[in-house]
């Protein structure tokens, strides 16, 4: 294993809930040259914030007994340690890069190449209709807002692309998946295919076969229309027939430019 752990290439996973985060960060992570500790962890991107607002604010930096750069290096290594504990790490064979998912707010953009200077962004985005759909009919999302917040929420997932699109030389370090590529087998092998390419991994089959095999969320495995299969993913596109005429407004009004940008039809007004 790498000496030192921070030094190796970080595959950040990211995207709004519902979007495919958990299955794209499990399917990277099958790579026999990834760590990858399969969790969702949103406190990186809470740290992040912390070490933001001391770094930018002149009065916290003089407070430092070491220098701001010694002081970034400190929270990297810390946070490298809790994201990859040592039994994780033991016996493990040399890899190429390590991996995680986080949620990532639009604050966070700038910081991100200052605090994790080797990480590659792999973000996944969906049809913002399918998402919005199974956002309220899942309780323990739902019930963090109405339609409207739910809207708000998803159109939030062309932030970072804009953000990205914007930046030329952070081209290479961002990877944008859809959802709807991972539902076919042949752009599915074709998308992980370019993915290694990009991140330098030799190529593997492992990624699309764990898709082809778990592409079923946990909690409706025994749902035939489950919204990880064509059919699921179709019949939530149709949800939208039994939206009030007020929240199809509010999701055009929300939702419209990201839905544009990133080629997605309204279908009651294609």
């Amino acid at each position: 294993m790498h000496d030192r752990m921070d030094d190796l290439p970080l595959i950040l996973v990211s995207g709004q809930a519902r979007s495919g985060t958990t299955i794209l960060t499990r399917a990277i992570g099958t790579h026999p040259q990834v760590l990858s500790n399969n969790r969702e962890n949103v406190w990186l991107r809470d740290l992040m914030a912390v070490v933001v607002q001391t770094i930018e604010d002149p009065s916290r930096v003089r407070q430092l007994s070491v220098s701001s750069e010694e002081f970034l290096q400190a929270f990297r290594e810390t946070a490298f340690r809790m994201l990859f504990p040592k039994e994780l790490v033991e016996g493990v064979g040399d890899v190429l890069a390590l991996s995680t998912f986080t949620s990532l707010r639009d604050d966070m953009f700038e910081a991100l190449p200052q605090f994790l200077p080797n990480f590659q962004l792999l973000n996944i985005v969906r049809n913002g209709v399918e998402v919005v759909s199974s956002r309220l009919k899942h309780a323990h999302i739902s019930k963090a807002g109405d339609f409207r917040t739910h809207c708000v929420a998803w159109a939030h997932s062309i932030d970072i692309v804009r953000w990205f699109g914007q930046r030329p030389a952070l081209k290479e370090k961002f990877f944008l998946v859809r959802h709807e590529q991972l539902l076919d087998p042949d752009s599915c092998r074709d998308v992980f295919a370019r993915i290694q390419h990009r991140f330098g991994l030799d190529r593997s089959d492992a990624c699309e076969n764990f898709v082809f095999e778990n592409f079923v969320s946990q909690n409706e495995a025994t749902n035939a229309n489950s919204p990880q299969t064509v059919d699921g993913a179709q019949s939530r596109r149709e949800s939208w027939q039994a939206w009030s005429e007020v929240q199809r407004c509010e999701f055009v009004e929300v939702c419209g430019a990201a839905m544009s940008e990133l080629g997605y039809e309204i279908p009651w007004i294609a």
